[in-house]
């Protein structure tokens, strides 16, 4: 399988962090599928990428998702506790 750059975290921000239907559960148990195995690896990779800055803008992530943040920091603050929840055993943020 090949994969545009950033394509299976805008997939999966577009499908499970929607204004109208945000799902982390859903989203943790859709990347912790045996099946998906690369597909979580490369997710996992991508979202430390827009954490760290380099692969989202916080209007990138408005138009995936509906959601409005006033400044990049303010979403990458959310996509932190994002990754907590999915990888680190932190509460649902």
């Amino acid at each position: 399988m090949t994969f545009e750059k950033f394509e299976i975290l805008k997939d999966r921000l577009a499908g499970y962090c929607n204004v109208n239907a945000f799902d982390l559960a859903g989203l943790k148990e859709n990347l912790q599928d045996p099946d998906n195995a690369d597909i979580n690896a490369i997710f996992r990779a991508e979202l430390r990428e827009a954490i760290d800055g380099a692969a989202l803008s916080a209007q990138e992530y408005e138009d995936l998702t509906g959601e409005d943040f006033d400044t990049d920091e303010d979403m990458r603050d959310l996509l932190r506790g994002i990754f907590a929840y999915l990888y680190e055993g932190a509460a649902h943020p």
